[in-house]
């Protein structure tokens, strides 16, 4: 039962960061409004199932750098 709440405890805080990167960092902001243009932009093309693998893992990792970036930046 612990593990779990463990668990718990882990993802509050992740999401708890994200929500204070998207308020205080405009790089993310600009970068998640990108992302949802490129989601759009792959459905009104009609891409296939590899591009939107392709598209799923570029979008992840840009988003995943940029929150790494802002850590590293408030320890500086």
């Amino acid at each position: 039962m612990s593990k779990l709440h463990s668990t718990q405890k882990s993802f509050k805080y992740a999401f708890e960061g994200i929500k204070i990167t998207f308020k205080n960092e405009p790089n993310f902001k600009i970068q998640l409004i990108l992302a949802l243009l490129s989601i759009f932009l792959g459905i009104v093309l009609n891409i296939s199932q590899t591009e939107w693998l392709i598209l799923t893992i570029v979008i992840f990792l840009v988003l995943l750098l940029e929150l790494i970036n802002s850590s590293l930046e408030a320890l500086v």
